[in-house]
């Protein structure tokens, strides 16, 4: 069966209302009351808002017209391709619990979820079944769905993800890794819709990593959701790596809310999908929380990758740093949007955001666009961004010790995007992506050997 195309943007999204319609008679027929409205409600706010234009301010520079073009199927009744331990195994990072996704769907058979006690891992199926009073407490409490399109979209049609919770003064002895493989089916899009809440209670600590794969090439559209809560003092580690291959597009909505002295770390890895966005939203909304956000994209070909972040301090004594690097290739885009909000309340904020481009091609283009909106008056915020090439002083020191150009110019880049991935505290988790870097790289620059990244800690 051939990809289904249309002319206009209405047809799309009447196709998602029918879907939406089939999914509500059976698939959440049973859904607890509180749930059902808000799936409807946020139906009809994606009604309203449609698939985001380039008229939208925060749309502006992401053309998604490729994307709202297709009719996507929300599921298949099609056996998944075969699967084993050691077919998925090049994704398992040493030393973690892992849950594996095919399409959204949850493989028990091939996964390794924690049984540590004080932690709970359900799916969101089974977590809303069993606990729905404790789901409804964090569901969808962080965002405006009524702003949001793609967030309505998932909301009203998710039918997978995870529900994790770590109890008070646990901490966990392994990261938990959720790997979503996109698998083609009969050339059909598949939208695939997960969601997910984590949870993490007074004085706990949880290593948090996502990782998007693509077993073959297609043009399915993974339209994720997480939502981390963090209680008092508690600590979080997260890890997001989207590496599909580049038919796929990606959509993604990460929403954060921090307590007092609670601290979170994060790094976003970019190198696949023809389309790609991630959207973090961290609000502070305690004395004293901290908050690392930083990123690494590579973009090669004709892809789109871009980072939307943004940071809100409402109470005074916090800090935030954020530090993205871009390395663009071919007639590739990116584009950087960070904004960080200070309100009147948060005095004594400490707030620093960078964003550096590296251009490996005249005919790549970034957008960025660092922001800061300050209503304190007593604080200390930076904000900056820079675009260039390589150093040439720089590239002629290398090309005088006998090294060729092609590698001359793979070990700069290898030594710009290493100072970004040893921001990554989980050494195995650094590891892994350093891994992944080298072997894009490679593979930019005419699959040559680079080294292997070093770090001083």
């Amino acid at each position: 069966m051939n990809n289904k195309v249309t002319d206009s943007l209405s047809s799309p999204i009447e196709n998602i209302l029918n879907k939406f319609k089939i999914f509500s008679e059976n698939g959440f027929a049973s859904e607890p009351n509180w749930l059902k409205t808000i799936r409807e409600n946020s139906l009809k706010s994606f009604q309203k808002l449609g698939f985001p234009s380039q008229k939208n301010e925060e749309w502006r520079y992401t053309n998604i017209n490729s994307i709202t073009k297709l009719n996507f199927e929300t599921s298949s009744n099609k056996e998944f391709l075969n699967y084993s331990k050691q077919s998925i195994y090049k994704y398992i990072i040493s030393d973690s619990y892992y849950l594996v996704f095919v399409n959204g769907k949850y493989l028990q058979n091939l996964s390794n979820p924690p049984k540590e006690e004080g932690v709970i891992v359900n799916s969101i199926k089974d977590a809303i079944k069993l606990f729905p009073s404790e789901v409804e407490n964090y569901f969808s409490k962080n965002i405006d769905l009524e702003a949001n399109s793609f967030a309505a979209l998932n909301t009203s049609l998710f039918d997978s993800g995870v529900f994790i919770k770590i109890k008070e003064n646990v901490i966990l002895s392994k990261p938990i890794e959720l790997i979503y493989i996109s698998q083609n089916q009969e050339n059909i899009p598949q939208l695939i819709s997960p969601r997910n809440i984590i949870v993490i209670k007074n004085n706990a600590s949880l290593d948090f990593v996502e990782q998007f794969v693509t077993n073959n090439s297609n043009k399915n559209l993974t339209n994720i959701f997480t939502e981390i809560y963090l209680d008092e003092n508690s600590i979080c580690n997260y890890l997001k790596i989207q590496n599909e291959v580049d038919e796929n597009y990606h959509i993604a909505n990460i929403s954060v809310s921090q307590k007092t002295s609670s601290k979170f770390f994060s790094f976003a890895f970019s190198a696949g999908s023809s389309i790609s966005r991630n959207q973090m939203a961290l609000k502070l909304f305690g004395e004293n929380s901290d908050t690392n956000m930083n990123g690494l994209y590579i973009s090669t070909a004709k892809q789109l990758i871009d980072n939307h972040t943004f940071i809100e301090h409402t109470q005074p004594n916090c800090t935030s740093r954020e530090v993205f690097k871009g390395i663009l290739y071919d007639n590739s885009h990116s584009v950087f949007n960070g904004k960080v909000y200070v309100h009147s309340a948060a005095q004594k904020t400490d707030s620093k955001q960078t964003n550096n481009n590296l251009l490996l091609s005249d005919n790549a283009t970034i957008d960025t666009k660092p922001q800061l909106e300050i209503f304190a008056d007593d604080v200390k915020c930076t904000h900056g961004g820079t675009v260039g090439g390589i150093d040439a002083n720089a590239l002629f020191y290398l090309k005088s010790r006998g090294i060729s150009p092609k590698s001359a110019e793979a070990l700069f880049a290898l030594g710009f995007a290493s100072a970004v991935t040893e921001t990554i505290e989980n050494l195995n988790l650094r590891r892994f992506v350093d891994n992944l870097v080298v072997s894009k790289l490679e593979k930019c620059h005419g699959n040559i050997s680079l080294p292997i990244i070093a770090h001083y800690h």
